[in-house]
């Protein structure tokens, strides 16, 4: 039987230091770049201009490479825009999510 508490108060597997290791050095070598150009759907990148995780810069640079997509860069936000200034995220995204057919 569930205790019914929320899933973020579970406390999270925990995953032995060679595995954690492994994961983190298969993210920091990957380089996915060659693949951005083959993205055939819409894409909207959102970054904060604070965020020291996900820098502007490296986040720009997604947008480039993949055609058509666009950027926006939330001024004064870090790396979590949606709880950091909620209204200002959602204002970037709302005209994305519409449908196609209801923007006409």
């Amino acid at each position: 039987m569930s205790s019914g508490a929320p899933r973020s108060d579970r406390a999270a597997p925990q995953r032995p230091a060679w595995y954690r290791g492994f994961i983190a050095a298969c993210l920091m070598s990957a380089d996915l770049t060659p693949e951005l150009g083959k993205i055939r759907k819409a894409v909207r990148v959102v970054c904060g201009e604070l965020d020291a995780a996900t820098p502007p810069a490296p986040c720009r640079l997604l947008a480039e490479r993949i055609a058509g997509a666009s950027y926006i860069e939330l001024p004064g936000c870090g790396h979590c825009p949606l709880l950091e200034q909620p209204d200002s995220f959602l204002a970037a995204i709302a005209d994305f999510l519409q449908p196609a057919d209801a923007a006409a």
